[in-house]
């Protein structure tokens, strides 16, 4: 039997690869988290293409505040119809008013990283809840 379908896939955006192995290390190390899979892209770019390759379940941006550009280009070049979104920075400069992206502000404390995969995944069930409803 494939248990694949239990796995939440999570397209983790960052520039920064040692930051990616560092969550990759603090998710395999918690208990209480449910399965998931983090697969990394390199930039906005990589990221976008990404999208359609591997179809993450949602997708965790962490951009500092010198990576506007960055956030920016991938925000403004999504689909329209698009897997939940956590941005994790410094500070909240982007719209919010986008649906299925949200803000969480960025520490770099284990707490904070666990909060994020947490609200990855939160994001993920309340995004399958309310298309399950629409059918």
């Amino acid at each position: 039997m494939d248990d694949s379908s239990n796995i939440t896939r999570i397209l983790f955006v960052d520039k920064d690869e040692r930051s990616f192995q560092i969550w990759q290390c603090i998710a395999a190390a918690i208990q209480n988290l449910p399965p998931i899979e983090l697969i990394h892209a390199s930039n906005a770019s990589h990221g976008l293409l990404m999208i359609g390759q591997i179809k993450p379940d949602c997708i965790v941006l962490n951009f500092g505040d010198e990576d506007h550009s960055e956030l920016d280009t991938f925000l403004k070049n999504l689909l329209e119809t698009h897997p939940p979104i956590i941005v994790q920075a410094e500070e909240e400069f982007f719209d919010t008013r986008r649906e299925n992206v949200f803000f969480v502000e960025q520490s770099g404390s284990l707490e904070s990283i666990h909060k994020t995969l947490l609200a990855a995944i939160e994001s993920t069930n309340n995004s399958s809840r309310k298309n399950s409803s629409c059918h």
